[in-house]
């Protein structure tokens, strides 16, 4: 049983059904965490655990 990645990327070139399922994993993995990070930060803001302006800071040095 081959478990590389280069035999992984020939199957699903051959095999459109497995390339829509991981495009749509992929997919769902995105959304899925592009929703939760919003609510994690709202989450600790609401409870006063972190400041709003700590937050921002931390938020502007991961994007920046």
């Amino acid at each position: 049983m081959d478990l590389s990645f280069s035999h992984f990327w020939g199957q699903m070139m051959d095999n459109p059904l497995l390339m829509l399922a991981v495009l749509l994993t992929l997919g769902v993995i995105l959304v899925n965490g592009w929703t939760d990070a919003p609510n994690a930060i709202a989450t600790c803001v609401v409870t006063r655990s972190m400041s709003v302006r700590r937050m921002v800071r931390n938020l502007w040095v991961l994007f920046c």
